[in-house]
């Protein structure tokens, strides 16, 4: 949802020169690329042949809600080669993201009692200016999970998760909160538009999911005409993507849902 929506922004600095000429390395330059969905194949080989890295790579892409649809079985899966592997001392700066794995796999599940824990990993001081950590914690304190609701930290998370990342991936994240969100107290019609005017352009890669968050930006601010538009536009993207990666497929009901919604004149409101 952004120009570059990178789920670990970092990872990137630690490749070592050469990466690229393996699996784990084609694996991160389709990442980079913004092609997850075509990097799953190379860092499953990169699994196979033992890469820690790839493991943590595969669990990240598997919880991101970003253009591979979540699946917490994988995720759990990956999470639990990562540890069995044997480690190398270049694995070290994967320390920092292991956590973070963890966190993301606690609020997935169905376990709502390990949520608490969930939040004090995303809490953690050294996760102080990580824009992806910030991004999902101030939507925990959205809805109150493993937290108390808390509207006005929230809303604080979300603009320090924007003031540190590299790309715009937490801006498109709340706009889409600002837009949807069940709670009217939460929801900012104008600072969602404000939000969207005022981003840079993004990349080919994501625009089915640019243009579904545009759409509900313009429909709760009652430019139903305009949603339309951009509904139809996520849904053209959509379909075009799902030729490459059918698993998309999963996302086309809710597209197809919000577009009735909009030509009835109602904005989409999350349950």
């Amino acid at each position: 949802m952004f120009i570059k929506w990178i789920l670990f922004v970092g990872f990137s600095l630690f490749l070592i020169s050469g990466c690229a000429t393996t699996n784990t390395g084609r694996g991160f330059d389709l990442v980079d690329d913004f092609k997850y969905a075509q990097a799953i194949p190379f860092l499953e080989q990169g699994v196979e042949e033992g890469s820690k890295t790839a493991a943590i790579m595969l669990a990240f892409i598997y919880l991101s809600e970003f253009q591979v649809p979540v699946d917490i079985n994988k995720a759990k899966g990956y999470y639990e080669t990562f540890l069995a592997l044997e480690s190398n001392y270049y694995d070290q700066y994967l320390d920092y993201y292991l956590p973070q794995v963890k966190a993301r796999i606690l609020l997935k599940d169905e376990d709502r009692s390990n949520d608490q824990e969930a939040t004090r990993i995303l809490r953690r001081k050294n996760y102080a200016n990580f824009s992806s950590s910030l991004s999902l914690l101030a939507r925990c304190y959205s809805f109150g999970i493993g937290v108390q609701k808390n509207n006005y930290i929230a809303h604080q998370l979300y603009a320090r998760a924007m003031d540190n990342e590299r790309y715009q991936a937490s801006r498109l994240h709340y706009m889409w909160w600002l837009s949807v969100h069940p709670d009217p107290q939460f929801r900012h019609k104008h600072n969602a538009l404000y939000l969207m005017e005022s981003s840079d352009e993004f990349d080919d890669e994501v625009m089915a999911i640019v243009y579904d968050t545009y759409a509900a930006v313009y429909a709760v601010n009652g430019q139903f005409d305009k949603a339309i538009e951009f509904q139809k536009k996520a849904l053209s993207s959509l379909e075009k993507d799902m030729g490459t990666y059918p698993a998309y497929g999963e996302w086309f009901e809710g597209f197809q849902a919000r577009l009735v919604s909009y030509n009835q004149q109602q904005a989409w409101i999350t349950d």
